[in-house]
């Protein structure tokens, strides 16, 4: 070789593998969700809940439940 030496941080680079991973299933729309016991009731104002309407599919991807209350 080259004479040179690479140290690697095997808490680093374990950290790094499981990046990678978790970036894959993202671009593959296979990331694990688990939903909360109990929900979490968000208050958004009227643009907020347009937005969310708008944005409903996409955020249910990333693993919301989105419904209109009150």
């Amino acid at each position: 070789g080259d004479g040179r030496v690479v140290l690697v941080d095997q808490h680093a680079g374990h950290e790094r593998v499981l990046f990678e991973r978790l970036m894959k299933a993202w671009r593959e729309r296979e990331v694990a969700r688990q939903a909360l016991l109990l929900p979490e009731r968000v208050e958004v104002g009227a643009a907020g809940a347009e937005a969310c309407t708008a944005a409903r599919e996409e955020l249910e991807w990333l693993g919301w439940e989105v419904e209109p209350f009150g």
